[in-house]
């Protein structure tokens, strides 16, 4: 009686190892995928056709440049009204006289941006960094500029978010 019982209690104890093996499978997979969930960096999807269709002709009204690298793009006068520039890299770009208005800006790096008689009005600049951007005569009524880094930034003759004029310092 001794040798079935070894056989039940062998074959028990085998179909229970694999359906352990099975649960630690399980359970090593899922972590993988939480643990690479939150270290990947977040995708961005600006579109290439409209970084394209900015570089060659200058206007891009409505574009998706979201996270695009723009940095040191020369456009002068360009034409980005209500564009999507969400975390966009526009250090040291040169955008003087360019219409910027309702555009989204949140959180881009203007660093050194040349916006001098740029149209942001009512564009939301919310935690951008404008520093030692020169934005005189530049038109910011009604815009956000909440959270925004202006260190060092010019602003000589530049309509303020409230529709006053600022002449020096932008902070």
């Amino acid at each position: 009686m001794g040798e079935p019982l070894d056989g039940i209690l062998e074959q028990t104890f085998s179909e229970k190892g694999k359906m352990l093996k099975k649960i630690i499978a399980v359970a090593i997979a899922i972590t993988i995928a939480l643990v690479s969930a939150v270290i990947s960096p977040p995708a961005y999807a600006y579109s290439q056709g409209d970084v394209d269709k900015f570089i060659s002709t200058g206007s891009c009204a409505y574009c998706d440049l979201m996270a695009a690298n723009l940095t040191k793009v020369y456009m002068y006068g360009a034409y980005l009204p209500e564009a999507y520039l969400v975390g966009a890299y526009l250090d040291k770009a040169y955008l003087a006289r360019s219409i910027l208005t309702k555009a989204y800006l949140v959180s881009a790096h203007l660093n050194g941006a040349n916006l001098r008689l740029a149209d942001l009005s009512n564009a939301n600049l919310s935690n951008a960094n404008l520093t030692d951007a020169d934005l005189s005569d530049a038109n910011l009524n009604g815009a956000n500029l909440s959270g925004a880094d202006l260190s060092g930034a010019k602003c000589y003759h530049t309509i303020w978010t409230d529709g006053s004029e600022k002449n020096g310092s932008c902070q």
